[in-house]
């Protein structure tokens, strides 16, 4: 008989690390409530702009046969708010990276000459090492580093906030220095793919997802809603049991959690959670919301616009798209971490999206507020995990203590830049690890 597997959520992680074992020969059941049906829902309504390398998606894509049409990726120019009507693009000339990096930073105007050959010349000392980086990245605020090295403010107000609110989701004063020259490091000076771009086709994490499904019904996989989990049971250092709140007790050989780490860890024991470090600070994970308002106006841009702007949303996107059949601009106004502005009203956070929109009219013509057709607002609790000054990166891997449960989700070990990356990867990872261990 084949080994069966539980899988705890139906996650984008959790259908692929599903279709995975599937395809390897397991029994699979993927257990879920109302409510994560939703959240994956809302998921897949986000507006979707990626950066760095996308090879676990690149892959599950063309292994899911979805139409190439629907999945290449448009490259994105980064545009900064300025005082006046105009917009600074950062350059991007056609040079091989980290060269175009340099020379767009030499002719970026929203950076004052004096701050741009001030940058270019603590680049070039810690390029030929003559200057290192800091020790204490980690137990500073970016906002600091960056006053360190000459970049005052102002200049961090009007190019490095907005930049590091979109790369890490929180504000230079609430990140660690350390994530922030990483992930700059990463996107600006490895290489010209890891640059920012969206999927050609605006519902593509749709189509991914879509086509899991279906992949996941012809291997026989199967799909049940459950009632709430009340607890795990473990008997010597193993899942014996998923115990619902309707007295049913579900079993398998392997289990593995598509859940959020806290929701995981209010099933386990105290005394699991006191032995093991791993689940202790699973517990004490916090996540960032996002919030998105998209609009649907007039008229159909052809080149996609990225605005990184101050203010309570982020960044705006503005692509074209369809609306009623009819060409159309999707506008996606996106605020991240805002836990004050997430608690508002869907009508007061409507309000404020719409003043946004007005008030960058005068930036891009399609943003013109009586042009809208109609809008949407998105929520997700469960945004992110932020980059606190002071607190290490804690990111598990897809093992536990306990020898047949696993963990699959973006928030997991995986070194992906993006959320998108960082679930597949994490979903390809469990599958492998579950696959190890059984064959032993």
């Amino acid at each position: 008989m084949n080994p069966r597997v539980l899988i705890l959520g139906n996650t984008l992680a959790g259908l692929v690390t599903a279709w995975r074992l599937g395809m390897a020969g397991f029994q699979v059941t993927i257990l879920y409530a109302s409510e994560s049906a939703e959240e994956e829902q809302v998921a897949r309504s986000m507006p979707f702009v990626g950066y760095g390398p996308h090879k676990h998606t690149d892959s599950l894509r063309q292994e899911l046969e979805i139409p190439t049409s629907h999945s290449r990726w448009d490259p994105l120019g980064l545009e900064f708010m300025t005082a006046t009507t105009q917009t600074a693009k950062f350059p991007n000339p056609p040079l091989p990276t980290p060269w175009r990096t340099l020379l767009g930073i030499a002719k970026f105007s929203a950076l004052p000459v004096s701050r741009r050959w001030n940058l270019l010349n603590y680049i070039e000392k810690v390029w030929e090492k003559k200057e290192a980086l800091p020790n204490s990245l980690d137990l500073r605020s970016a906002e600091s580093w960056l006053t360190s090295i000459g970049q005052p403010l102002p200049v961090q107000n009007a190019v490095w906030n907005p930049l590091c609110r979109f790369l890490l989701g929180a504000s230079l004063s609430h990140t660690r220095a350390g994530s922030f020259t990483n992930i700059v490091t990463r996107v600006f000076f490895q290489s010209s793919y890891d640059r920012p771009h969206i999927p050609e086709y605006p519902d593509f994490i749709s189509s991914l997802t879509q086509a899991l499904h279906k992949q996941l019904e012809q291997l026989g996989v199967t799909k049940h809603p459950v009632p709430a989990i009340e607890h795990l049971q473990v008997s010597s250092e193993r899942i014996s049991g998923v115990c619902l709140s309707d007295g049913t007790i579900r079993t398998a050989d392997w289990y593995v959690s598509a859940l959020p780490p806290k929701m995981l860890t209010s099933l386990l024991s105290e005394r699991l959670l006191a032995r093991y470090a791993m689940f202790h600070q699973m517990s004490q994970q916090t996540f960032a919301p996002i919030i998105a308002f998209n609009v649907f106006a007039d008229g159909n841009i052809k080149t996609p616009r990225f605005l990184l702007h101050p203010g309570p949303f982020a960044w705006t996107l503005c692509r074209g798209t369809f609306f009623a059949g009819e060409p159309a601009t999707l506008v996606s106004c996106v605020s991240l971490g805002a836990q004050d502005l997430f608690s508002q009203t869907d009508d007061h956070l409507t309000t404020l999206a719409l003043q946004h929109l007005d008030g960058m009219a005068a930036y891009i013509p399609h943003l013109h507020v009586p042009s809208v057709r109609g809008h949407s607002l998105v929520r997700q609790s469960l945004g992110f995990t932020p980059q606190t000054p002071g607190v290490s990166p804690s990111r598990p891997s897809n093992h536990t203590p306990l020898s047949n449960l696993f963990l699959t989700g973006s928030w997991t070990d995986t070194n992906a830049t993006s959320e998108l990356e960082s679930a597949i990867c994490s979903g390809d990872l469990c599958a492998q690890a579950v696959t190890q261990l059984a064959s032993h």
